[in-house]
Order: structure tokens, then C-alpha cells, then sequence
């Protein structure tokens, strides 16, 4: 995998966590504090991150399928068919089976105990009606009129799974496309012209209004940038590569300050509708300037910590905004909120670490084991990735290797001893986590 990438999924998510715990404390039903949405509003930007990261590491891990897609080397559609069928399992299996789990845990409790209901958000409401839970529990894109809840955000129960319904969505064009290829452009084609279409003001109505939004435009982004990096074979610069890591860093910094100044969700800033898209272009230049430098023998995001926050994240995702309402709801049930300053920051601390540590515990006992269960039940096994060591024992090593480049690297400019292909296939987890954190 890419440990930049990896890591990223755990800062993402905790920017996003940190935004959710600022809006909270925000409610007028809570502190009423201002101040905290517009310092945390920075963490937004975790939802165009997972989902430029999404299209990344999805394309990364489905390119030889995508080449088997069309071109003079494509495949029967027969084996077309199965490579679809296997890539939708899969993520049935990554996506699904943590978060049915999770939406069982709150709906349950939800639909018996009513105060536990966020009312002021009425996307998360646990709907009485079993066919809405049903629906909601597939994570398909729902009808916001019919579930309850505003444009692109109907999600009930877990209100952050608005994310997770675009991801859906993604993996239904990326199965198309792996059917038929020409059937890629025509996509985001239609993808664009809806977009441009709801900002003309013409009038969308289900499902045409959820696809009408910045989002879906990012995960091609994402697959962009996999579609640059496969083609780059010069590996042994880094000036420019770092120059990209600079734009992509300046450009999140530009839109960090104007979120901050705009008062996070009154978006009154200079950006305003674009900020979505600002946001996108930064992370997609910036993912290009990481994967390239980790290509180069750069070391980042490899400590247990980055890497323990990257495991965590979509359990954290997950879980962290329902125990806010919970937490917060206890809180004013006892008074605390009369104290205000003083008792919020103890309170919002104490959801942060109750929320994070659930997460541990949610992915150590559960999302792990049964995900690791239904890949084994459900999935045929993965063949192993080609690495330095197997092609040196058939001896093969010295027709792939680039000449007068050591198997060990070392320092920024160093290169892997892996050709690029191999190093598509080792480096990216080809069943990420997939943390979608949602403002």
C-alpha cells in the first residue's frame, strides 16, 4: 500500500471527526458556540480527500481490468462479467458488512428509545417505516423527500453514510466501465452536464439531483490521478514531485482559511460553491506528488501511529457522529450546558475519546474478523503480488530491474527495485478502508 495514502485516511478522519464534534458543540440546543464550527470547518475537507482516494486506489488495484475492458487487448465478455461480479463483492464485503453492523447497533436502540433521535437532523432520524431502513441499510442513494433530510443527505440513522451512497454510486459506474470501457467518457460526460445543469438552475428531480453535485467529479479525479502515475516511467526526480506536494499544500491551505474566515458552514467566503471543487484539485495534486515520492524511496506515514489511525478510520467514520448526539444529548440532560465553557471542553473531550476508542474496539473484534471471515467464505483467494524476492528466485530479476538501480533503497531519490506495474500492486491496498468521513 501507499503508507502516505494509508495515513492520510486517519488524518482525514480525524479532521472530520474534530468538524463534527465543533458542530455539535455548535447547536443552539447545546453551547451555541460559533467559534468552534468556523476553527473546525478546516476538517471538512476529509470528504473530498476519501473521495479522491476512493478513485485512486480503485483504478490503481482494477488496472489490468480496465485495460481487459477494452482496447485491442480486450476481454470476453464472459470474463468481463466475472472480474464485474468479484469487484462488487468485494466491496459488499469491505463496505458493507462493518456498516450494516454498526447501523443495526443505533436503529435498534434508536427506534425504541425516541430521545435518542437527533431531531435537528432529520437525515439521521431512525425512520419507523422497515422498508426506509432496508433501503437505508443498502447504502443506495435515496430520495431525500422520502427519507427526510436535505439534498444529497438522506441518510437515516447514520447520517455520515451520504458519503457512503456516493461511493455506491462510484462503484456502480466503475462496474459499467468494466464492462465496456467506452462507456467511461460518456459517463462523466453525463456526470458534468448534470452538474452544470442544477448550477443553470434547471430543476432535478431523484436521482438526478444527487448525481447533480461536486462529488461523483472527484472520484474520477481520483482515477485521473492513476492514469497520470502509470504513465510516468521517469523515476528518478523528485524536484517536481515535491513541487506538486507544495501547490496541492498551498491550495488546502488557501481553502482551509477561507473556511475558517467564512464561518465554516455559512460558506460566505470568496470560494463559496467552488470551494468543493478547490478542494478536490488540491488533493488530487497532492496524492500525485505522495505516490510519486513514495515511488522515489520516500518514507512517509510509516509509523505504527499513522498506520494505526489509517486501520481505525472507517470504523471511526462510522461511529464517532452518533455518539456525539448521544454523548451531548446525556450532557444536556444533566445541565451541563449551563456551565458552558467549563463543561464544554471536558464533555467534548470525553466524546472524542469514547468515540475513538469504540472505533478501536469496533475494528480489533469485529470489522476485521468478519470482513477477513467473508473474504474467506465468499471470495476466491488473492494471488500474491509480485515481489523483488520471487523474481530473483526464477531469476528474472535483471530483466525488470532498471539498470544501475540497487534493490535497496535509500534516500529521497531512491528507487524501488520493483518495476512500476509490481509496485501497483504491492503498494496499493486493493481493499482500502475507505474512510468516508461526511460534514
Amino acid at each position: 500500500m501507499y503508507h502516505s495514502l494509508h495515513a492520510g485516511r486517519g488524518i482525514a478522519a480525524a479532521g472530520v471527526v474534530l468538524f463534527h464534534l465543533g458542530g455539535i458543540c455548535w447547536g443552539r440546543q447545546y453551547f451555541g458556540t460559533d467559534w468552534t464550527l468556523a476553527a473546525t470547518a478546516p476538517g471538512a475537507a476529509g470528504v473530498e480527500f476519501f473521495f479522491v482516494l476512493s478513485g485512486f486506489v480503485i483504478a490503481t488495484a482494477h488496472a489490468k481490468d480496465l485495460a481487459a475492458a477494452g482496447g485491442t487487448g480486450r476481454a470476453s465478455f464472459r470474463d468481463r462479467l466475472s472480474k464485474t461480479w468479484l469487484f462488487a463483492r468485494r466491496r459488499v464485503v469491505r463496505v458493507h458488512v462493518p456498516y450494516v453492523a454498526l447501523f443495526a447497533a443505533f436503529a435498534i436502540p434508536a427506534l425504541i428509545f425516541a430521545t435518542l433521535r437527533p431531531g435537528s437532523m432529520p437525515e439521521q432520524t431512525a425512520p419507523t417505516d422497515p422498508l426506509k431502513l432496508v433501503a437505508a441499510a443498502t447504502l443506495l442513494p435515496l430520495d431525500h423527500d422520502w427519507v427526510g433530510g436535505s439534498v444529497g443527505r438522506a441518510a437515516p440513522v447514520l447520517g455520515v453514510a451520504w458519503t457512503l451512497q456516493y461511493e455506491v454510486l462510484f462503484y456502480a459506474a466503475f462496474a459499467l466501465v468494466l464492462l465496456d470501457r467506452r462507456l467511461m467518457w460518456p459517463l462523466i460526460a453525463g456526470m458534468l452536464g448534470l452538474w452544470a445543469a442544477e448550477r443553470s438552475g434547471v430543476a432535478l428531480d431523484y436521482p438526478l439531483d444527487f448525481c447533480a453535485t461536486p462529488y461523483p467529479p472527484l472520484f474520477a479525479a481520483g482515477a485521473g490521478v492513476a492514469w497520470v502515475r502509470r504513465k510516468i516511467t521517469d523515476r528518478t526526480g523528485v524536484k517536481w514531485a515535491v513541487g506538486l506536494l507544495t501547490l496541492g499544500t498551498i491550495g488546502l491551505v488557501m481553502v482551509s482559511v477561507e473556511s475558517i474566515l467564512a464561518g465554516g458552514l455559512k460558506r460566505g467566503g470568496p470560494f463559496g460553491y467552488w470551494e468543493v471543487w478547490i478542494r478536490g484539485v488540491a488533493f488530487s495534486v497532492l496524492a500525485l506528488g505522495l505516490v510519486l515520492c513514495e515511488d522515489r524511496g520516500w518514507k512517509i506515514g510509516r509509523s505504527r501511529v499513522t498506520r494505526w489511525f489509517g486501520d481505525v478510520s472507517y470504523a471511526w467514520y462510522l461511529v464517532h457522529q452518533a455518539l456525539f448526539s448521544i454523548i451531548f444529548k446525556v450532557g444536556a440532560a444533566l445541565g451541563l450546558m449551563a456551565y458552558g465553557l467549563t463543561s464544554m471542553l471536558p464533555l467534548a473531550a470525553f466524546a472524542l475519546a469514547v468515540s475513538l476508542a469504540a472505533a478501536a474496539l469496533f475494528h480489533h473484534y469485529y470489522e476485521k474478523p468478519a470482513v477477513a471471515w467473508c473474504r474467506k467464505r465468499f471470495l476466491p483467494p488473492r494471488s500474491k503480488p509480485v515481489t523483488a524476492e520471487g523474481l530473483r528466485v526464477h531469476g528474472l530479476e535483471s530483466s525488470v530491474r532498471p539498470q544501475g538501480v540497487s534493490s535497496e533503497p535509500s534516500g529521497p531519490q531512491a528507487i524501488d527495485s520493483k518495476p512500476i506495474a509490481d509496485q501497483a500492486t504491492s503498494r496499493v491496498d486493493t481493499d482500502p478502508s475507505d474512510a468516508r468521513a461526511a460534514a
